[in-house]
């Protein structure tokens, strides 16, 4: 049987604030900026003359493609509902 909390929120924050983000960790180790500007140099983006969908930010992909290779992709599609979520949407400054 699965017991619920009424601070079932708040638990999962708490635990996850003691494992620590790995995110900011990344952050202070990688500039995500100069790395997504030697991606742009080396691979240019395609003219947008005809319309479509616009791409994703270059520093995005790079930083999707770094979490990629560092963790279990198991571990990500669980947890994408909050700390990849929170990172793209909330935590990028930019």
């Amino acid at each position: 049987m699965i017991k619920t909390s009424l601070f079932a929120d708040q638990e999962r924050e708490a635990k996850l604030n003691q494992l620590g983000d790995a995110l900011q960790v990344m952050e202070q180790h990688v500039d995500f900026a100069a790395l997504a500007a030697e991606v742009d140099l080396a691979a240019p983006r395609p003219s947008r003359e005809r319309g479509g969908r616009p791409p994703f930010p270059t520093e995005l992909m790079v930083r999707v493609l770094l979490i990629q290779q560092l963790f279990d992709p198991a571990l990500i599609s669980r947890t994408a509902g909050s700390l990849l979520t929170f990172w793209l949407y909330g935590g990028m400054h930019g």
